[in-house]
């Protein structure tokens, strides 16, 4: 792994890394690698995949909501309406 390879690793990180760093970083990622290529000597016979399958453990609607259903007594409740648009103080 050469200098450019490292800063593009550090841009995309958004680290910054110091000269000393830079240097010692590529027998640090290549001991790292190795470790993690250990996985491979694991014995996996009899281990079943798992199934990650998504479910929706929500409940439905009951009453569903009709879009605007309220939309008149909501606006009739804020104090200054211009039509409708509902008037707030200035923020900035």
């Amino acid at each position: 792994m050469d200098k450019n390879q490292i800063l593009h690793l550090a841009k995309l990180a958004r680290i910054e890394l110091s000269d000393e760093e830079i240097a010692a970083f590529p027998e640090q990622f290549s001991s790292i690698l190795e470790f993690v290529d250990q996985i491979k000597d694991v014995d996996t016979t009899g281990v079943e995949a798992r199934d990650f399958t998504l479910v929706n453990v929500m409940r439905e609607d009951e009453n569903a909501f009709e879009a605007g259903e309220n939309r008149e007594a909501i606006l009739n409740e804020f104090p200054e309406r211009v039509g409708d648009l509902l008037k707030v103080k200035k923020i900035l």
